[in-house]
């Protein structure tokens, strides 16, 4: 089912190289979105997709060389 969630990842996720990686996964398992780097030192992430693809895609990124997620912030959104 094609779903959008609204993602902010906190943790060691900046100056990591984590944009890059949230991009090329992205593109690996055909989501689309955007991701950007927050002032409190979090990243923001939009990304719609087949919802079992999200999640792959979030559990790729949370175990990345370089990058520590202590936690993520998760809401659905229109597609």
């Amino acid at each position: 089912m094609e779903i959008r969630q609204h993602l902010n990842v906190y943790g060691r996720v900046q100056g990591v190289g984590f944009r890059y990686r949230a991009k090329r996964m992205a593109d690996a398992l055909e989501l689309t979105g955007t991701v950007r780097n927050m002032e409190d030192g979090s990243v923001e992430l939009e990304v719609q997709g087949d919802d079992r693809l999200i999640e792959e895609y979030i559990d790729r990124l949370c175990h990345s060389s370089y990058i520590f997620v202590s936690r993520i912030e998760r809401c659905d959104r229109e597609p």
